[in-house]
């Protein structure tokens, strides 16, 4: 139970990565600073 759980957290926040990384590829003027924050946290 408890591998299950954990490798739900890192799924999440492998995804939340991805998130970042894609949102800083943005131009400046497109990038949502606080998103990439978030995620990176």
């Amino acid at each position: 139970m408890i591998d299950e759980y954990l490798q739900k957290w890192l799924i999440k926040a492998n995804n939340d990565l991805k998130v970042a990384k894609n949102e800083i590829k943005l131009p400046l003027e497109d990038m949502v600073t606080d998103a990439i924050c978030f995620h990176s946290q």
